[in-house]
């Protein structure tokens, strides 16, 4: 597992400096996050159709240089190799080092984990995702329920269109588990929790947002 992170790693440094720097969404993000909290961020992260906790993760990185901005992408990217590892071994260790040798090579992964946008941070939590669906599948406790609940809170608030596949994995659970009431529930308690603080801050002035989406 250590050369096949130490790999992930390297792929994910290589030609991360890129002399053209920020490409347009790339600057979109950091125009997002470099926005005060009191002074229009909120609005900034509604007016994108996006949710704002890549943008708060961002956040403290907005006055270094494009190539410190990736390495906040580079970070997820490599942390989800080992945690595909665990998703992989609730199957096999074989399958785990599958799953983790996969994630490291993959190129569309590293070339989202050289990005300043917020798929690799979403592929972290979707995999966070998958590994607790698994593992409350398998044994039915309140932990693992918990924790699959609160990792499909992040992806929620990360990006709007990882409300497909919450939406989806509730419907495969709620078939498995023949839970259909309590589970249902926590799907909209979930989404209320993620929707509620950003829908919240936007209405404060009293203005109706503008939709401006970059990634539809």
């Amino acid at each position: 597992m250590f050369y096949i992170i130490l790999l992930g790693l390297l792929l994910r440094l290589s030609y991360i400096v890129k002399p053209e720097g920020m490409w347009n969404d790339e600057y979109v993000s950091w125009y997002v996050a470099s926005t005060p909290f009191l002074k229009g961020f909120w609005q900034e992260v509604v007016k994108q159709c996006h949710m704002p906790l890549y943008y708060v993760y961002l956040k403290p990185f907005t006055g270094l240089s494009d190539t410190i901005l990736r390495l906040t992408s580079v970070i997820p990217g490599v942390l989800a190799i080992p945690l595909m590892y665990a998703v992989g071994r609730e199957h096999s260790k074989r399958c785990g080092y599958y799953a983790a040798m996969i994630t490291s090579v993959l190129s569309f992964l590293i070339y989202y984990s050289q990005e300043i946008r917020f798929y690799s941070l979403l592929f972290l939590f979707s995999a966070l995702s998958l590994l607790f669906t698994i593992r409350y599948l398998k044994y039915g406790d309140k932990k693992n329920f918990v924790l699959y609940l609160l990792s499909n809170v992040l992806i929620l608030s990360t990006h709007i269109i990882g409300a497909i596949y919450v939406f989806f994995s509730f419907l495969y659970v709620m078939y498995r588990k023949k839970n259909f009431i309590s589970l249902g529930m926590s799907l909209v308690l979930a989404a209320g929790i993620t929707v509620t603080p950003v829908t919240a801050a936007d209405f404060t002035d009293g203005t109706v947002p503008e939709f401006n989406s970059d990634d539809a």
